[in-house]
């Protein structure tokens, strides 16, 4: 009666944990609030990066299957699998067999006669047994358990944040380049007018009439623009270089032979959209955070277990025969069970220190969550301000290239009509360069806080 109640009381208990139960840690954003808002910014959109694409589409899909880091990020998830199931298996009695065939030679003298008799007789062993099985009573494997696949959890959403790294750094590099083949582009046609007024002034100087200084300042800016063209190239060459490195191939319409034919343009589609603070949550980096409290929780319950008595279970069954083929049979006829309790007296040493371990850990994992949201509510201030900051200068610079075209029509017509010098050309085109190549950084600008801002909120 005794034994039914305590195996009653092992079976009820059995598989419940120790672990403390997860709660949120209190952050900065407990009060959600809007951190950027449509309607406030309507000049602040967000940008589609890559519906409309399909040219850095096709490079995405390159870079999901060669990139290094995706590649590596998927093997932790492997690995991270592995150590779960492993605890899993744990739960599984390891079941241990044997067949042992023995042949026992025997050898006697007659004290008698003095002959020497030898016998000889071949018979087999069996055995199949459980060799100490741990009940789990306190749920020391479960809270195991419960650790390792929040772990893998975390590597799951490791390798979304691979993604998300990813596509922000290949967008970057993608519309860097763009903008700086437009710059080109600008430089290119700036020079061009250069080379057509330099050779009016060729005519000029051939009767003694062109100015000395004007002429220096005029070749001293044509220089400038020349060695200027020359560093864009080396950005765009670089940053190819690097989009190649991303994707692991290099784009079928954007690449080293065919940068300088391409059509730089690009219109991407405005999204009105409302940033809540609670977007934050859905970041990798504080998905992970939150992932490691709960896996920290999964190894305190195994601490603590590790407190209480250990029940294991011994059972054997033997067989012993002279055939073969009757090994196996009527093991139940022999069998033992014994069960044992192990008082982990000795060990409270070391599993009060190993305990005040994992709290430590769970407590430094639970500030690292705090320290994470809080980065996270930073990163967007930041990217909204820097958005905000670009969009406004990129409004303000839109107005001035296109009063400056005004100007330049003007100008233009002048020269037509001979009324203007060839310097006060030179300086209007020099003006309407430096607006129209301004303005394209301003672009680049307000695109690459558009990128960091949607990485910042997760994507």
């Amino acid at each position: 009666m005794n034994k039914k109640i305590l195996l009653s009381f092992i079976l009820t208990i059995s598989g419940c944990t120790l672990s403390p139960e997860y709660s949120q840690p209190k952050t900065v954003i407990d009060q959600p609030r809007i951190l950027m808002s449509g309607r406030k910014f309507q000049e602040y959109h967000f940008k589609d990066l890559f519906q409309d694409d399909r040219y850095l589409q096709a490079l995405l899909v390159e870079a999901l299957k060669n990139n290094y880091d995706l590649m590596q990020a998927k093997i932790n998830i492997r690995a991270a699998n592995g150590l779960k199931l492993s605890a899993l298996f744990d739960l599984i009695p390891q079941v241990r067999g044997s067949i042992n065939h023995n042949t026992l030679v025997s050898s006697q003298v007659s004290p008698f006669t003095g002959e020497k008799t030898k016998s000889k007789s071949k018979f087999y062993q069996s055995s199949l047994g459980v060799d100490s099985y741990e009940i789990d009573i306190w749920g020391r494997k479960q809270a195991l358990i419960e650790s390792r696949s929040h772990q893998e959890k975390a590597s799951v959403i490791s390798l979304e944040a691979a993604r998300l790294t990813l596509l922000n750094e290949l967008a970057s590099s993608w519309y860097e380049t763009l903008s700086y083949i437009r710059i080109w582009h600008f430089l290119n046609e700036k020079l061009a007018r250069m080379n057509d007024i330099h050779q009016k002034m060729r005519i000029i100087e051939a009767s003694g009439r062109l100015d000395p200084v004007i002429q220096a300042k005029f070749l001293r800016g044509k220089a400038t623009d020349e060695n200027t063209r020359r560093k864009i190239e080396s950005e765009i060459v670089v940053r190819l270089h690097k989009l190649h490195y991303l994707a692991g191939a290099e784009s079928d319409w954007l690449n080293l032979s065919s940068w300088r034919t391409i059509d730089p343009d690009y219109s991407l589609k405005d999204i009105p959209q409302q940033i809540s603070s609670q977007v934050i949550f859905n970041r990798p980096d504080v998905a992970i955070a939150e992932m490691t409290i709960r896996s920290e929780n999964g190894n305190i319950g195994a601490a603590r277990s590790a407190f209480l008595p250990v029940f294991n279970l011994f059972a054997m069954a033997n067989q012993t025969s002279d055939n073969f083929s009757h090994t196996l049979a009527n093991l139940s006829n022999n069998w033992t069970l014994t069960p044992s309790v192990i008082l982990p007296i000795f060990n409270i040493p070391a599993n009060y220190a190993t305990l005040q371990y994992v709290t430590a850990k769970k407590e430094s994992a639970v500030i690292d969550y705090q320290r994470t949201v809080s980065q996270a509510l930073l990163d967007i201030k930041n990217s909204v301000t820097l958005l905000h900051s670009a969009s406004e200068s990129r409004v303000d610079l839109e107005r001035e290239a296109a009063m400056q075209s005004d100007v330049f029509a003007k100008v233009q017509a002048r020269l037509d009509a001979g009324y203007l010098d060839l310097y006060s050309y030179y300086e209007a085109v020099d003006m309407k360069s430096i607006v129209d190549i301004e303005l394209e950084y301003s672009r680049q600008q307000c695109m690459l806080a558009t990128i960091v801002l949607l990485k910042a909120i997760g994507g």
